[in-house]
């Protein structure tokens, strides 16, 4: 791939990622893959014991039943 065609990309509003992967020529065809390959690459610079205790604390505040006790799309927040 040129030099031109992945500035072409970036001023075309496709922004980085899509910049870089036609760079390799491997460009994604979703918002859902490209956030995907995002994450993956975030991940791998995290040590994994960090990964480990937020991947834990995850899970506990899944098992929290946080997400049934909040405030819902369209519900009323309490006065303050």
């Amino acid at each position: 791939m040129k030099l031109t065609q992945v500035m072409a990309a970036v001023l075309a509003g496709a922004g980085l990622l899509a910049a870089e992967a036609a760079m390799s020529d491997e460009l994604p065809t979703t918002l859902a893959q490209q956030l995907q390959q995002q994450r993956d690459k975030s991940v791998q610079k995290i040590p994994a014991e960090v990964r480990r205790v937020m991947k834990a604390k995850t899970e506990e505040l899944a098992r929290s039943g946080l997400v049934e006790k909040s405030l819902k799309v369209g519900g009323k927040a309490a006065d303050f």
